[in-house]
């Protein structure tokens, strides 16, 4: 997989986050990243579920890629590791849950 560019845009658009798969709303400042196999693909990622892949070392444990059934694993595996914290409505409301924890 070859790295092609990544941007920092507003959503003129909801989009759909495809590591959290909950919506980047519109006016939302987002990840988008442009990516060479097979083709060329865009993903499309809130800022927070991007900082948390770095956060948490997903890359590391994947093959080539975080796709969003590694991240949905991963931020579940960091939840029922810890019963005490407060399950939010929302994956992503999760994730930045796990963002603000201090661990």
């Amino acid at each position: 997989m070859e790295h092609i560019s990544t941007t920092h845009p507003r959503a003129s658009i909801n989009h759909k986050c495809d590591f959290c798969l909950d919506i980047i709303p519109a006016k939302t400042v987002y990840v988008k990243s442009t990516y060479k196999y097979d083709g060329i693909y865009t993903w499309k990622s809130h800022n927070e579920c991007s900082v948390l892949v770095t956060k948490l070392n997903m890359i590391e444990h994947c093959d080539e890629s975080v796709t969003a059934d590694d991240f949905l694993e991963f931020t579940k595996e960091w939840f029922d590791r810890r019963p005490f914290v407060i399950k939010k409505k929302t994956h992503f409301e999760q994730i930045k849950q796990i963002l603000e924890n201090k661990e």
